[in-house]
């Protein structure tokens, strides 16, 4: 089931990221980051075609991931490298190289919000759709940078490298697309996933501790020394979901009116009764 699950998710990503490059990037000539631009340098400065400077990226990029991200992770990549050229040609026969609109602000607008669902899917499938969307998950594994925020910085050095023969509005949409799809795409990526971490300060910490028990929060107890007062006692700290924040709150607040809470957000909570089962 998770497996079916994951090829339905590719195949709706690469379907939304040729909708948007048919629909928003291809008839208005706005200048976007990944292969496609890497190639159009080097037809420049050597006039090999992109195709040609394409397979080669690619299949670098291929070669790592399955090095370093593993064998299903390529399996699932090679499925977007098949199916996202007839989507796209499909795609292209349909729209006849007419943009949704003329507007190229709406265009680099909604083609960073489809391109950061779109890869964003992908992605949630343990895949890619292939090329430099590989190497932000490489420093995303390696180093924790966020995969939005590797990506766009990959993007901005290949749409950088453009500027020489490319005119300023196209620069400048261009970085629109790709600022509005790497906040998307880290969205996306986290959809589902963000909890909400509580700090909680009060001398009735064991009611208050059996009471979160009891609501099926797990909690974990720190030592400390209140600022004030100077008494030693237990701070507890939990992770709950967002949606049953308001409950929680009011269960603290019930049996201490006066307690000291905290209130964040964590992006991942891995482990078990998050992660895992309980």
């Amino acid at each position: 089931m998770e497996k079916l699950k994951n090829l339905l998710m590719v195949f709706a990503g690469n379907l939304i990221v040729a909708f948007a490059t048919a629909a928003f990037l291809e008839s208005t000539g706005l200048i976007t980051g990944g292969t496609t631009g890497v190639g159009k340098v080097v037809h420049v400065f050597t006039s090999l075609p992109v195709s040609a400077t394409y397979a080669v990226v690619n299949g670098v990029c291929f070669l790592l991931g399955l090095w370093i991200l593993g064998k299903e992770f390529a399996v699932t990549t090679l499925l977007s490298t098949v199916i996202f050229p007839p989507m796209l040609r499909v795609l292209e026969l349909v729209f006849d190289g007419k943009a949704l609109t003329d507007d190229l602000v709406l265009c680099a607008v909604f083609a960073g919000i489809l391109y950061g669902i779109g890869i964003g899917l992908v992605m949630r499938a343990h895949a890619s759709t292939g090329g430099l969307d590989i190497p932000p998950l490489i420093v995303n594994r390696i180093f924790g940078v966020p995969v939005g925020t590797a990506m766009m910085g990959i993007s901005i050095l290949v749409v950088g490298l453009q500027i020489p023969f490319s005119n300023i509005n196209q620069i400048l949409y261009g970085m629109i697309q790709i600022m509005v799809m790497s906040v998307i795409l880290d969205k996306v990526l986290m959809t589902g996933s963000t909890q909400v971490k509580l700090w909680i300060i009060s001398p009735k910490y064991r009611q208050i501790q059996k009471t979160l028990l009891g609501n099926d929060v797990g909690v974990t107890l720190f030592p400390i020394e209140t600022g004030y007062t100077g008494q030693n006692q237990k701070a507890i700290l939990c992770a709950i979901s967002p949606r049953r924040l308001p409950k929680i709150k009011r269960l603290i607040r019930e049996l201490d009116p006066e307690g000291f809470v905290l209130v964040d957000s964590t992006e991942e909570v891995l482990g078990k009764g998050f992660s895992l089962p309980r």
